[in-house]
């Protein structure tokens, strides 16, 4: 969907009752991803990859268990939403240079893997 810019609409309770995974790619023009991700009450694993203009997520599903975001190069923040994702157990993030808010209480209390997580700017160890 290179030529994407807008995903008009919103996700409604009930929607997508038994959808587990959503793998979003290569999505150039799209700056914003659809509102009521939230109500996707069964979707465990949610990957964002090649937003070149994605600034923030908005709420994430509960049920959640692996988060994968890579080369969003627009992406500022992280949703507030990632303390109450009990069942996430595996968070990665890679490539996404802009990132400068993550949520002020974010203790992710029920994570099991962090593969990368990388803020700002990374510098070698010395």
């Amino acid at each position: 969907m290179i030529n994407l810019e807008e995903w008009y609409g919103a996700i409604e309770e009930g929607d997508f009752p038994r959808l587990l995974e959503i793998t979003l790619q290569r999505c150039p023009k799209l700056w914003a991803l659809p509102k009521g991700l939230q109500n996707l009450t069964c979707l465990q694993n949610f990957k964002v990859e090649r937003f070149s203009q994605l600034q923030s997520l908005q709420e994430l599903p509960t049920a959640l268990k692996c988060i994968n975001i890579s080369n969003c190069d627009m992406l500022i923040s992280m949703p507030n939403c990632l303390e109450s994702l009990t069942s996430l157990r595996h968070l990665k993030i890679k490539d996404c240079a802009q990132i400068a808010n993550f949520p002020d209480d974010m203790i992710l209390r029920h994570l099991k893997i962090l593969t990368l997580l990388i803020v700002g700017v990374s510098t070698p160890c010395p």
